[in-house]
């Protein structure tokens, strides 16, 4: 079994990066394509989501043609496990980032932490299960 070395975060560490002022946006209730454009060969996207307490969190990610996204996901810690990067990034696949290219580019180069890594392997299983 291979030992996973995991980028040293966590999801309130994580959290804490994120600015007071996005921290205190409020929206409706859902997920909102915040921007993407492509500019010189680069993608550039952020994606957030919105609960009646406010800014849940965000999917940001950045792609040059022809390789696999660099994705970075936060989560409010005290939303976690509703639904919320699930429901980030089916906005993200729509509009047609690979996700599942960025996250296994991710894994190999050590940048997923460990509860990125758990939320990968619940979403394969769930494919296999067909859901």
């Amino acid at each position: 079994m291979t030992k996973r070395t995991f980028y040293p975060a966590t999801p309130e560490s994580l959290w804490d990066e994120v600015p007071g002022d996005e921290r205190n946006l409020r929206r409706p209730v859902g997920v909102y394509v915040e921007h993407d454009a492509t500019y010189d060969g680069i993608r550039s996207a952020s994606f957030a989501a919105y609960d009646a307490e406010g800014f849940v969190g965000g999917l940001y990610v950045f792609a040059q043609t022809g390789k696999p996204p660099e994705l970075s996901v936060v989560i409010r810690p005290n939303a976690r496990k509703r639904g919320w990067g699930t429901k980030l990034y089916a906005l993200a696949t729509s509009r047609g980032i690979d996700i599942e290219a960025g996250s296994a580019r991710a894994l190999k180069d050590e940048e997923m932490t460990k509860e990125g890594y758990a939320f990968m392997q619940a979403r394969k299983r769930r494919r296999a299960a067909g859901r």
